[in-house]
């Protein structure tokens, strides 16, 4: 498992010696923000590479999303997906374009929909933005594939498996939508955060995961689950709880606001963005 960080914040915020000081290790990869209200700026990506050593080398995009527009149906929430699918990989080429980022040697990047938990995503919204960002084109490719960053929650079995309304809304969008590309390429999990994860040397067990197939083209697909955020430094504003405000781990993540991430042996760095 390598390990990985994310953030709402630039990774120019982050106070990279009391972070080192607290694992004491540097993250091999970031999750960030295309759009939606948090976005990357100036120089962040490779200025981050640099003071960690070059041990960080890649980002996940990560996409936010009104749940007001997540939660928009019929050709409405088609057209909201397609607008923030469009928008969030233009962000992204930006950020190539401008020098901070590079399509992998995969030539693939998977782009993850925030689903907050509680949110409803439509299948419609799921459509329009899974299909506008599989059919995006940058420098005579389309390198982009949607997945989906969401809550788990235990199931029958007590093992972890996406919230109920992602389920629902990709088990429904092919027969909804079967011309366009509605796969979900790639999960991540914000859950579970035991307390017990909160401490730096955690190693997270990736066993309490169920896999979840998708019905497409007629076919179970399996999604595979790539990225666990197994701590989150918390939120006071919206109880959000995490290790700071609800375990009481005052100093976790060496004081920044960040939340720790771990990567299966799958493959999710060569699905995210090469910082040259």
């Amino acid at each position: 498992m390598a390990f990985a960080i994310d953030t709402a914040n630039t990774l120019d915020q982050i106070n990279w010696t009391t972070f080192y000081n607290w694992k004491p290790q540097y993250p091999e990869s970031a999750g960030r923000y295309f759009g939606g209200g948090l976005t990357w700026a100036g120089t962040e990506f490779t200025d981050a590479k640099s003071s960690t050593g070059g041990v960080l080398t890649h980002v996940f995009p990560i996409r936010a999303c009104e749940p007001s527009r997540q939660e928009a149906t019929g050709p409405t929430g088609h057209s909201y997906g397609a607008a923030d699918g469009n928008d969030t990989c233009t962000r992204i080429t930006n950020a190539i374009n401008a020098g901070q980022l590079q399509i992998p040697a995969s030539g693939i990047v998977i782009v993850y929909l925030d689903v907050e938990p509680g949110v409803v995503l439509s299948a419609d919204f799921w459509a329009g933005f899974s299909n506008e960002v599989y059919n995006f084109g940058f420098e005579a490719a389309e390198p982009f594939e949607a997945g989906i960053y969401t809550q788990y929650v235990q199931n029958a079995s007590g093992k972890y498996v996406p919230q109920s309304s992602v389920q629902s809304a990709l088990n429904s969008s092919y027969p909804k939508y079967p011309s366009e590309d509605t796969l979900c390429y790639g999960l991540w999990s914000s859950d579970p955060e035991p307390c017990s994860y909160c401490a730096p040397g955690t190693v997270p067990d990736w066993g309490v995961f169920a896999d979840y197939n998708q019905p497409y083209a007629g076919v179970d697909q399996l999604v595979k689950l790539y990225i666990y955020q197994y701590a989150q430094y918390g939120d006071n504003q919206t109880q959000q709880g995490g290790c700071v405000y609800t375990c009481g781990d005052s100093s976790f993540g060496g004081g920044n606001v960040i939340d720790v991430d771990g990567t299966a042996s799958t493959g999710a760095e060569s699905y995210g963005l090469s910082i040259p």
